[in-house]
């Protein structure tokens, strides 16, 4: 049967996004087959229990309680070692590196701690068994095959079948039953770092994971699984994940550096100075406001800006992450004051360089880029770094916004999703903000007023009255 143009299109479309509709529907995980139930988690572990001379039934067990495959389990990719009190160090392939520090400030910020070769903890008697099994080579595809017969032995109440898949999913379905973040569910079955973006972006304790996954293991696990598995979990103050978070201190030292500059600036009463550190200013500002990657064009023209600079509109990764995002208040006072800075350099320059003068008339019509910096001779196209100035590169280019200012919304509870929609991420045919969108922008101002607050927590001074002095 040859069916119509329409039909063979609908068809086609029908495949194309049969993968997209299963992502979305598995928010129905109440409904879904996959769902093992807390009763069904146990005579899971009752049976491989009763096996307990089979090494398999340990790796059943490993696989329910990490949510991993066999892969990240056995493979040679991923580290494992015991501890001296038994606990199995399970690795990650979570190599968050990002080579040589980006700037010599970089050493005198107070950066957090973070472990640089991470790891899960596996309770004593699973980790001994994983131990034999890794030194037995057998490879990836046999154990699979063994688990897959050795489960295929059992059925849960109800006759319902027990696989892999629906063991690696329990912790999918319980990590909020025992307050477990999606982070540290990422993080524990060794998901790919960037299924959730934040997972790239954030940093989280150490120890609050290993708790987390305590309480996992104890929903189902016998206790004697877990004992001497609190000792590990003592504070360490260690975080995982992103090795560009910088702590409080670390951001008030960079503004510290920033506020000196432009009050160096003024006291030399060099114009293209004070210019070039107020744009400084302003752009750290409002970076780390809204969370904008680091470009040589930031925040593009003053038409991006809505109303009294109440939104940005923001394209810093090409169309594919355009945004709009309400500016907090703290980040609308920079950006007004900026302003009118130019328009006192305006003022300042109309009869002495002509020149100048018309770059800033173009920068304040939404004729050009906001931001541009100033050289000896002229304004530059957009805000490259310059030879003329000390500046440090570092201020322009590292992407210390995004990784600090996410990590500390997570920990403050923020929603991931309405942060990703914030940060301009997004799932393939996903539309944050379209008509079909559950978010508004009234939802993102949660998250602009979260970073408002964190202007008093990192101490950055306010630059007010500065056009007053050009």
């Amino acid at each position: 049967m040859i069916l119509p143009p329409s039909d063979r299109h609908k068809k086609r479309l029908a495949k194309r996004y049969a993968f997209e509709h299963a992502r979305r529907n598995i928010k129905y995980g109440n409904a879904s087959l996959n769902r093992l139930t807390i009763p069904t988690l146990k005579k899971v572990v009752e049976h491989c229990e009763a096996h307990s001379d089979e090494l398999v039934a340990s790796l059943a067990l490993t696989v329910l309680f990490t949510g991993r495959t066999v892969a990240d389990i056995v493979g040679e990719n991923v580290s494992f070692s015991l501890t001296p009190s038994g606990l199995g160090r399970l690795g990650l392939s979570w190599k968050l590196r990002f080579g040589r520090p980006e700037s010599s400030l970089l050493v005198t910020f107070a950066k957090e701690a973070v472990e640089a070769d991470p790891y899960i903890l596996v309770p004593t008697e699973l980790a001994k068994a994983i131990d034999v099994i890794r030194q037995q080579k057998k490879g990836v595809q046999a154990w699979e095959k063994l688990l897959d017969n050795f489960l295929s032995e059992f059925r849960g109440p109800g006759e319902q079948l027990v696989t892999r898949v629906r063991l690696q999913k329990a912790i999918d379905y319980e990590h909020c039953t025992v307050g477990m973040s999606r982070y540290e569910r990422d993080y524990v079955a060794n998901r790919p770092i960037d299924d959730h973006m934040q997972n790239f972006y954030a940093s989280f304790p150490l120890d609050s994971l290993h708790q987390s996954l305590r309480r996992f293991g104890q929903l189902f696990l016998l206790p004697e699984y877990l004992n001497g598995y609190d000792f590990e979990v003592e504070t360490s103050g260690l975080l995982i994940g992103s090795n560009r978070r910088l702590n409080a201190s670390g951001v008030q030292t960079i503004f510290e550096l920033i506020t000196d500059a432009v009050g160096s600036a003024l006291s030399s009463n060099e114009l293209k100075t004070i210019l070039n550190a107020c744009a400084t200013y302003t752009i750290q500002v409002l970076s780390l406001a809204t969370l904008h990657r680091p470009t040589k064009r930031p925040f593009g023209t003053i038409n991006d800006f809505y109303g009294d600079f109440s939104h940005v509109e923001i394209e810093d990764k090409g169309p594919e992450s355009f945004r709009v995002v309400p500016l907090c208040k703290f980040a609308r006072n920079s950006i007004r004051e900026y302003c009118k800075v130019l328009e006192a350099a305006k003022v300042r320059l109309r009869f002495q360089q002509p020149n100048e003068y018309a770059c800033i008339c173009e920068m304040l019509e939404g004729k050009s880029a906001l931001f541009r910096r100033l050289t000896t001779n002229s304004f530059l196209a957009d805000f490259s770094a310059s030879t003329e100035d000390a500046e440090d590169p570092f201020l322009l280019r590292s992407n210390w916004h995004r990784h600090t200012i996410s990590s500390e919304l997570i920990s403050r509870g923020i929603d991931r999703d309405l942060l990703s929609a914030f940060m301009g991420h997004r799932q393939k045919f996903d539309t944050p903000l379209s008509d079909f969108s559950a978010f508004n922008l009234s939802d993102l101002q949660q998250v602009s007023r979260a970073i408002d607050a964190l202007f008093d927590l990192y101490k950055v001074r306010t630059i007010s009255g500065l056009y007053k002095q050009i």
